[in-house]
């Protein structure tokens, strides 16, 4: 779980929430937000959690809204453990860099206009990410099949 950002074409800076599943690289949250703030971000987990089901731990960096009392405290209600990495080692959460990397390279290449625009593209992102884009590291298999059990290497 981390936060990158995006501006569009008036210099306003979008944050862009992300949460993958560690272990089949799915990208189960991809959404602009609209303050950047520890309830925001509860929010959307809590969304995601409904969704996919609890994950046994969070992994996040040392951003304010990650650290806050607020934040450790839902976690902790929640029964999810919170991994965090050490300050400056961004690779210490490597799977969701390495996703923010292949983002930042799409969005890259296009203008946003607002908050809305972008979402439209972050659904769009998500939808390839996980269903077209293969992945080394899994079999070069997509994350969606990974998810969902398919696409195993099975031997007789």
């Amino acid at each position: 779980m981390d936060i990158t950002v995006k501006f569009d074409l008036d210099k306003k800076q979008h944050h862009i929430l992300g949460i993958v599943d560690h272990g089949s690289r799915a990208n189960l949250c991809l959404k602009a937000l609209t303050n950047k703030t520890s309830i925001s971000l509860l929010r959307c987990l809590l969304d995601t959690i409904e969704k996919y089901g609890k994950p046994e731990a969070v992994r996040t960096d040392n951003e304010a809204v990650f650290v806050s009392k607020l934040f450790r405290f839902s976690l902790w209600l929640l029964g999810i453990k919170h991994q965090k990495t050490d300050v400056g080692t961004s690779w210490q959460n490597g799977r969701i860099e390495r996703f923010f990397g292949t983002l930042k390279e799409k969005l890259n290449q296009i203008d946003v206009l607002d908050c809305g625009h972008l979402n439209l593209h972050l659904r769009d992102f998500r939808f390839f990410y996980n269903h077209v884009r293969t992945h080394q590291n899994i079999d070069n298999r997509t994350p969606a099949e990974v998810w969902s059990g398919n696409g195993f290497k099975r031997t007789a």
